[in-house]
């Protein structure tokens, strides 16, 4: 994910994927919040036949593309040097592996909702994808460890995001019905989109990237460049700019959360499980008396 292409495409789809899961545990939750039970997948119900397992499809269809870009473009399509693989490279091998993680992911989920060959259970698709988050969270980690400064700062916060995403999706598989767990979840899932996107901007477009750095290109071809600050009073200011923008996205997912549980609470109407009980146990004013047993004597 080395360019600014390798960024913003991910991003694209996390925050595509993100909003939808977000709409649908709403909708589910505002519908019936007592049989609530969460998914790693949503079905698009409203298309014919199996179009609804379109989210896996994009998942399947896509990630192959992202694989062959980190290998392929993104590395100048020299993977291996003489056998080994380089120094500069290695992030580009970690980044692969997460990505075949969250493909396996996908085809199981696939094959086992669309076939008799793999009779899983729905909470092991949680499992299989909180295996793939937390992958990305050693590879992020390992990323940011290796860098310093400013890149090293954005890759830390993202593997943060992903350490939530892999421990929500891990206690959903254990308990389906925790929605307030779910609902982090996909707060997670598009707060990594629009971080992503963040960090493209702040480490390859001149013009975000903060006073006093600079994109230090390591080839001609302009491919494995890097984002250094000239001194260090930049590194720290450019490293508090980048914790306060990321203040900023959090505080926007939740924002965006909030208004879109109210814009669908507003089309499927709010309904409580006391709802039906509370229309037969009080009147206008409050509470009905309990009628006295009058009991004849012999």
């Amino acid at each position: 994910m080395g360019t600014l292409v390798g960024h913003i495409a991910p991003a694209l789809v996390l925050v595509m994927v993100g909003v939808w899961h977000l709409v649908s545990i709403f909708a589910c939750y505002v519908k019936s919040p007592r049989e609530y039970v969460a998914r790693a997948w949503h079905p698009a119900n409203w298309l014919p036949h199996r179009g609804k397992h379109v989210e896996l499809y994009v998942l399947v269809l896509f990630i192959p593309v992202a694989i062959f870009y980190e290998l392929g473009v993104s590395t100048n399509f020299q993977p291996l040097v003489d056998g080994a693989i380089p120094k500069n490279r290695v992030s580009s091998f970690e980044h692969t592996t997460t990505l075949i993680m969250f493909w396996m992911y996908a085809v199981i989920v696939l094959v086992s909702d669309t076939t008799a060959a793999l009779p899983l259970p729905s909470e092991a698709s949680l499992l299989f994808a909180s295996i793939a988050f937390g992958l990305e969270w050693i590879s992020v980690s390992n990323q940011a460890a290796r860098n310093s400064g400013l890149e090293s700062q954005c890759n830390l916060l993202l593997a943060y995001v992903a350490a939530l995403c892999a421990i929500c999706t891990g206690l959903l598989a254990l308990r389906p019905k925790l929605f307030l767990v779910d609902l982090v979840l996909c707060m997670g899932i598009i707060l990594q989109g629009t971080w992503l996107f963040q960090i493209g901007l702040y480490l390859y477009v001149e013009k975000f990237i903060p006073e006093g750095c600079h994109y230090r290109l390591d080839l001609p071809t302009g491919i494995d460049g890097s984002t250094q600050c000239d001194i260090e009073v930049s590194r720290v200011r450019a490293v508090a700019l980048v914790n306060l923008a990321f203040n900023f996205h959090v505080i926007m997912v939740v924002l965006f959360s909030v208004l879109v549980f109210a814009a669908v609470a507003k089309v499927y109407g709010t309904r409580r499980g006391y709802d039906s009980l509370s229309r037969d146990i009080t009147d206008g004013e409050g509470v009905k008396p309990v009628p006295k047993l009058h009991i004849e004597r012999p």
